[in-house]
């Protein structure tokens, strides 16, 4: 008898625009698309209504983006983060070990809190660091075109598809323990990666934390 494998689609409770209405670069082309970013957009909002599920509650201070890449936290924020009355509008801070992403990322960030201010009256305040892994990244100081400052404690560390790109168990270690050292106290840590490839050990732990438990899905199953 064969097995039947159902899997069922998480749908956000909240609206996310088209990828495309989002940032425009200088030639007024868009800068995210489905084709280019559907699959990164829909990830980030999973993740993001799994958060809201839990009804775990996140305390004051900044949202700090593990690999934020070109940017695409950044234009969701406004229409994800900040608009969840348990978030709300806060400061974003976002680290990437590409240079080329993190020059997008800044145009990106630039281009949002303009608009926002525009439409909303109100500012944000978004920080993209200097080119930093998040394997051997300073967890005490920020860096900004070479300017060094304290890096404050966060409230939540957001880290959507990236963790299974470390290949060894130290680096993926060492990032969790950088996480943990940015996080103030009863801060969240919110992550997802890929199912097999890198992450298969986290699927493994994953597995065995739940089996130990006697539930798959804390949600499902809250007690």
């Amino acid at each position: 008898m064969g097995v039947k494998l159902v899997v069922k689609l998480i749908q956000p409770s909240f609206e996310i625009p088209r990828l495309e209405e989002l940032v425009l670069d200088e030639y007024d082309k868009p800068v995210f698309t489905v084709t280019s970013h559907g699959l990164q957009a829909a990830n980030q909002g999973t993740l993001l209504e799994l958060l809201l599920k839990s009804g775990v509650e996140i305390p004051d201070g900044p949202i700090f983006i593990a690999g934020g890449g070109d940017g695409l936290e950044l234009a969701l924020a406004p229409h994800t983060f900040f608009e969840i009355e348990r978030i709300g509008r806060r400061m974003i801070i976002s680290v990437d070990k590409d240079p080329k992403k993190v020059k997008k990322s800044r145009q990106v960030a630039e281009y949002v809190q303009v608009k926002y201010h525009t439409i909303t009256g109100k500012s944000i305040t978004y920080i993209v660091q200097d080119p930093q892994d998040i394997v051997t990244m300073d967890t005490r100081n920020m860096f900004v075109d070479g300017n060094i400052s304290p890096l404050p404690q966060s409230a939540m560390v957001w880290s959507a598809s990236v963790i299974h790109w470390l290949k060894t168990t130290r680096e993926k270690s060492q990032a969790f323990e950088n996480f943990y050292s940015i996080l103030k106290d009863k801060g969240v840590l919110c992550i997802s990666m890929s199912a097999g490839g890198t992450a298969s050990d986290f699927l493994a732990a994953y597995f065995n934390v739940f089996q130990r438990l006697g539930v798959y899905d804390k949600i499902a199953n809250p007690e």
